[in-house]
């Protein structure tokens, strides 16, 4: 699997180490990046050096441009991998070990996968940027990026005409968008965008894409328009028909926003005043199914029509690592706009410590604070970044199924929403009315009290919007029987529209509902009112019906995304269930055919909680026990290739396949991250964080295992270690106990300052009882203020003690290894003694004078003499 990836076709040219979420930034727009595009784009990947410095270095002297490539070169190798360009003359591309999008846009055009293929052409061959004195790659790029364009075109013209067959019409209508960004003056999309725009029943649009296109031909025509064009806007003004339509797989179409208009409204009222600087914190709640997802994606489209900076995410149940989490994804997404730079330095500081671009973007100025930090202080970084992109450019924060939250993210949400007045900030959340646990639904409850955010709860629908729910799937007939199924709907659903929705399509699998020629055609059982629908009583019932045919490969690979719970590879999907890459993709398909799962960020996910539930509970439990332990496995497995997120979905799923001692290793992994970045109880949340979503009984289980690290009285990074036995010898009960029989040797260093106090001693090595401590150089300088000392570098500890040690004061070490912060000094030297008593590790550092050389202390009674005012003479 290649290990870098280059990026042409984004917003921002790049070259990536890893993938999507874990992707690492090597390289931006340069001269070292265009070498590596023009290889990528070479047949076999290679070219000369002379062909290179014609390319980007025209009009530099010979000597100057060889030498300029020579570093450009070097620049590669060092950044990234030296195999990836090998050659001396002729420089040779390992194309293997680098995946370029435009062969990927291209591969995925050959088989077909036409939607992957929209979403990963964001924009233009190299749009948007430029090398000084490299005409010939411009000129060069140029032809690649109208070819590509040409592709890209005719990919947006066959979506249109997929959609067209399928009658989803505003799928259609945002494509022919698309043509006419490309070409705001081919008159051909327009046409169809107004006739398209006409059969989804949006007459308002319509009509403005209409004065449109007559504005455009107006400047391309005069002002008298050609005859022909204007019956042909008539013609797509008021189609006289549904277009004919080849005969499309699975339900045929998505159906319109209904029933939303008022909540639709409220929310771009509120998105006005953001924009004009009244920031705004809107929560849009209700129960599930209940359309939440579906109004949201509208308001981002409505929102993107605005010179705007929009931020999605969202909280996960099995991804609760870091109660942050979700807008720390965010900024990540967002750590190269501009307002960034107006943030405090303090706050750029702490927020390099999680977003590693932030330290790179402006590393010149600042450094990453030392861990750990506080929970408050990364709070207020957070807020202080947001609310500084929000003054160069307004921006949408969108933060999906808030319920899944733990209340310390909810408290952060009010924060926000509060600073968020007086800013181009609109901060838009969706929830279920009621949390997980009662703490998420009492916090949620607070959230909404003080005004400081507005709730557009939203309510099921009526009969008329369920009538007008099925007439914009397809056209109703004349007669009163889509009155009558409507009717019957509601008193089956409730007017939920996700059931509504399940409902139809259940229908519509058994043959009880068609669609012909754009028109529904209902079965004499559909058409009968005396008649009960064909359909079981419950919802649950309804979900579960709709998988009854799937096959048995199409329903393992279904339950499997229900275990996931979120968007998974197939490769992954391929470990879970034990089936071939092909086998997959073909399950996936079906699927997808059937409007059962959907897509986020390319990769296949359950369109809802509710179907990935129906799909669990019809495979055997032992199926789904198997697929919780191998994701289990595959969580571990990221974890330790550094997604460190996954050890929290990694204790989700071993505590779902019932392995509680698995579980809890790595809820405290998950916890023991946070507690070295952010301390304790951030720690502590996050355990709970994990736990509270899941089943009491378990939950139970869990809780008490971990005790002594919820409670506070272990840190987590020491369980780990107590219960893997993974301790350093000193640490071992056998260690412990030969230290109280034989009283070992604690070795204590001394360092005396030179007159100047400025002397630095060298420490090749030293051990403890055996054990290597530390290499490097030592820093000792006064300080009137206490003892201290520092490695300043070298490869073991680095300790810090904050502000004045007073005399003898313990440290107590969490964990074996490193202890990074600022520098230590002490005034006359320092003896610093080890010593283990139980399960605590404590450093000491007493004050000494006179003596040089190193000391030693018998035995932990020893190191309480000393401590105690006992002399080393």
């Amino acid at each position: 699997m290649p290990r870098f990836h280059l990026h042409t076709l984004s917003r921002t040219p790049n070259l990536t180490v890893g993938e999507r979420g874990d992707a690492k930034e090597c390289l931006r727009f340069s001269k070292q990046l265009a070498v590596l595009i023009y290889l990528a784009s070479r047949p076999q990947g290679r070219a000369t050096r002379e062909e290179l410095i014609g390319l980007l270095w025209e009009g530099s002297s010979p000597h100057d441009a060889r030498q300029a490539l020579r570093q450009v070169v070097y620049q590669i190798r060092h950044g990234t991998d030296r195999e990836l360009l090998s050659g001396d003359e002729v420089l040779v591309l390992e194309r293997s070990a680098l995946a370029f999008d435009v062969d990927a846009f291209r591969q995925l055009l050959a088989e077909g996968r036409l939607i992957e293929a929209f979403e990963l052409y964001e924009s233009d061959f190299l749009a948007n940027v430029a090398l000084s004195g490299a005409r010939e790659f411009e000129q060069w790029a140029e032809g690649m990026r109208q070819q590509l364009a040409a592709e890209w075109r005719q990919l947006l013209r066959t979506l249109i005409a997929h959609a067209v067959d399928a009658g989803n019409w505003s799928d259609a209508a945002e494509y022919s968008r698309g043509l006419i960004e490309r070409d705001p003056y081919d008159l051909e999309p327009r046409i169809k965008l107004v006739e398209l725009l006409s059969l989804s029943g949006d007459e308002v649009r319509a009509q403005a894409a209409a004065e449109e296109f007559r504005r455009v031909a107006a400047e391309i025509h005069g002002e008298r328009m050609p005859q022909v064009l204007e019956e042909a806007l008539a013609r797509a003004i008021t189609p006289a028909a549904v277009p004919d339509r080849r005969q499309s797989r699975g339900f045929p179409r998505h159906p319109e926003l209904v029933g939303r208009a008022g909540e639709f409204r409220s929310v771009v009222d509120r998105w006005r005043r953001a924009l004009g600087g009244d920031g705004v914190a809107v929560l849009i709640s209700g129960e599930a199914g209940i359309g939440k997802t579906r109004l949201t994606r509208d308001l981002v489209r409505r929102f993107q029509r605005d010179p705007c900076l929009v931020l999605q995410s969202a909280c996960y149940t099995v991804e609760h690592s870091d109660p942050l989490g979700p807008f720390v994804e965010m900024l990540r997404e967002a750590h190269a706009a501009p307002g960034l730079a107006a943030a405090s330095p303090s706050s750029l500081e702490v927020l390099a410590t999680f977003v590693p671009e932030v330290g790179t973007r402006f590393g010149a100025t600042i450094s990453a604070r030392p861990a750990p930090i506080p929970r408050e202080a990364m709070s207020v970084s957070l807020i202080d970044a947001f609310v500084a992109i929000a003054e160069e450019l307004p921006l949408a924060l969108i933060v999906e199924d808030l319920d899944r939250a733990t209340p310390p993210t909810i408290e952060f949400v009010h924060r926000l929403a509060r600073r968020a007045k007086g800013s181009h900030l609109l901060l838009l959340m969706t929830a279920r009315d009621v949390g997980r646990v009662p703490e998420t639904s009492q916090a949620l409850r607070d959230l909404t009290s003080t005004g400081v955010v507005t709730e557009v709860p939203l309510t099921p629908l009526d009969l008329t919007d369920v009538w007008h729910f099925i007439g914009s799937i397809a056209k109703l007939p004349a007669e009163d029987t889509g009155w009558s199924l409507a009717e019957r709907v509601v008193t089956k659903t409730a007017g939920v529209p996700f059931y509504v929705l399940e409902l139809l399509k259940a229908l519509y699998d058994s043959g009880d509902l068609a669609v012909e020629d754009g028109v529904w055609r209902f079965s004499e059982a559909v058409r009968d009112a005396a008649r009960p629908l064909p359909m079981p009583e419950t919802t649950a019932a309804i979900l579960g019906k709709r998988l009854e045919n799937l096959g048995e490969t199409a329903l393992e690979v279904f339950a499997a995304l229900g275990v996931m719970e979120r968007e998974t590879s197939i490769k992954d999907l391929s470990a879970l269930t034990g089936l071939e890459d092909d086998a997959v993709t073909g399950a996936l398909g079906a699927l997808q055919r059937r409007r059962l799962i959907g897509r986020k960020g390319g990769m296949p996910a359950v369109l809802h909680d509710e179907l990935g539930a129906a799909a669990i509970h019809a495979v055997p439990a032992a199926l789904v026990s198997r697929y919780h332990h191998r994701a289990t496995e595959l969580a571990e497995e990221a974890a330790r290739l550094g997604r460190p997120a996954e050890w929290s979905v990694a204790a989700h799923h071993a505590a779902s396949a019932g392995d509680f001692d698995r579980a809890a290793l790595n809820a405290a992994r998950a916890a023991a991250l946070v507690e070295r970045t952010s301390g304790r109880e951030a720690a502590q949340e996050t355990l709970h964080g994990i736990l509270d979503p899941m089943p009491e009984p378990v939950r139970r289980e869990l809780e008490g295992e971990l005790a002594t690290v919820l409670s506070g009285k272990r840190a987590a990074r020491r369980w780990i270690e107590l219960r893997t036995g993974r301790r350093p010898a000193w640490q071992h009960p056998a260690a412990v106990g030969g230290l109280a029989a034989a009283a070992v040797v604690i070795v204590v260093f001394a360092w005396l300052l030179s007159s100047d106090g400025g002397a630095s001693p060298a420490v090749d090595q030293a051990t403890i009882d055996g054990i290597e401590w530390c290499r490097g150089e030592f820093a000792v300088s006064p300080s009137p203020r206490g003892t201290r000392l520092a490695c300043v570098s070298g490869d073991g500890l680095a300790l810090s003690l904050g502000d004045a040690v007073s005399e003898a004061q313990p440290v107590t070490l969490e964990a074996p290894g490193r202890i990074q912060g600022a520098p230590v000094w002490s005034a006359d030297g320092a003896y610093v003694g080890f010593w283990v008593e139980g399960d605590t590790n404590q450093l000491y550092l007493v004050e000494r004078s006179g003596a040089r050389g190193v000391r030693a202390v018998q035995g932990a009674e020893g190191m309480r003499m000393l401590l105690q005012g006992g002399r080393l003479d």
